[in-house]
Parts: C-alpha cells; structure tokens; sequence
C-alpha cells in the first residue's frame, strides 16, 4: 500500500553533545568580556577627545578674550551645546565676534556680524580651520594661530 513514510517519520539530526560546534560557558563569558573590553577602550577613548576639545577650546577663547579687550571687545557669552557646538561671543559696540568649534565638522572659525543681526547665515567669516580626529597638538596650535591672526587684523571696537 505504499504508507512507508507513515510508520518512519524523517528524523532530525542534532549535531552530539560536546561537539566543536557548540559554544561552552567559559567562550561566552570570554568573549562577553572582550566586548566590554572594547566597548570601555572606545568611551575612554571619546571622552578623552572630548576632553581635549573642550581644553582646546577654553585656551583659544583666553587668548582671543586679551587680545579683544586690547580692541574693546568683551567675552559675553561662552556656551557648550550638546550637540557639539561651543561658541563664545565678544561684543563691543555693534559688532559681535563669534568663535565657533563645530564638533561634527571638526572645525574652528571666527566670524563677525553687526550686533542687532543675530543670524550666523550673515556673518562675515573672518578665518576658518579644520582639525581632524585625532589631530596632533601641533594641528591645535596652527588652527589657533590661525583664529588669532585674524583676531589680530581686526580694526578696534566700532
């Protein structure tokens, strides 16, 4: 009657207890472990750049802020975004100079615009510099070097 399949059903295969293919506690704990590892080097590793930025930034708005009072600007606001933005705005009279880290960018510029207009979309933008990830202290001190020389060119208070 041909019913042979009926009284033999096909039968998985399971690979034997103990086998190659199988992963035992201490390789899921191990490799658990390097992840985390990894995971830690890389956040330690963020925060550290982070952290340079941010002393990167604070050093060049010291230097711009006694350059600018030379000329009769003040430091009147220093802000750091979430978003990665610091800016520090010097104003005299009417005009506001703006030094501006963009963390996504990875560049520092120094713009200017007249007091009463507070879109950055119509600012002049006096120097501009990029620093890469990862970038040396040398790449610092020549981004800086740069926002000060145009800090520097700048006419006195208006």
């Amino acid at each position: 009657m041909r019913n042979e399949s009926f009284f033999s059903a096909p039968q998985l295969k399971r690979d034997p207890l103990g086998s190659a293919s199988t992963m035992n506690t201490f390789q899921v704990a191990a490799l658990i472990a390097i992840a985390l590892a990894t995971a830690m080097y890389v956040w330690r590793g963020v925060r550290r750049a982070l952290r340079a930025e941010a002393r990167f930034f604070k050093a060049l708005v010291e230097q711009l802020s006694r350059l600018l009072e030379r000329k009769g600007f003040q430091l009147t606001r220093s802000v750091a975004q979430t978003s990665g933005l610091r800016i520090a705005t010097f104003t005299s009279g009417t005009v506001v100079v703006d030094a501006v880290w963009d963390a996504r960018e990875r560049d520092i510029s120094l713009v200017r615009r007249e007091s009463h207009d507070s879109e950055f979309s119509t600012a002049d933008t006096l120097a501009r510099a990029d620093v890469p990830e990862g970038a040396s202290a040398h790449t610092y001190a020549a981004a800086t070097g740069v926002i000060l020389d145009a800090a520097e060119s700048l006419g006195g208070a208006a």
